[in-house]
């Protein structure tokens, strides 16, 4: 699973992931479809998957693009800002496995 999820963030990353991507790692449908760009699935994706640690959320709209910080260190930066979100929840979920960044 390790190289399973270091491999769909960058897919994520990339734009290039694809539904067998996603279900490789486990995923329900709230991945993919945070993915093409639903902050609700985002959000229950979240909700799902990370502790209470990871409760804050901070979008910023830039140029282009949108960053998302969910603490811990945890950034993630897409023109989709649930993209952007799915990065942030991939980043945690990898350092929660003890996986290196």
């Amino acid at each position: 699973m390790s190289d399973a999820l270091q491999e769909l963030l960058a897919k994520v990353e990339a734009g290039e992931a694809s539904t067998m991507r996603f279900e490789d790692c486990g995923f329900d449908g709230w991945a993919e479809l945070a993915y093409h760009g639903s902050l609700d699935a985002a959000r229950a994706l979240h909700e799902a998957h990370l502790s209470h640690h990871y409760a804050q959320l901070h979008m910023w709209p830039m140029p282009e693009m949108t960053r998302v910080d969910i603490g811990g260190g945890h950034v993630g930066r897409d023109a989709i800002p649930a993209r952007a979100w799915l990065i942030a929840i991939l980043r945690a979920m990898i350092e929660q496995r003890g996986e290196p960044k």
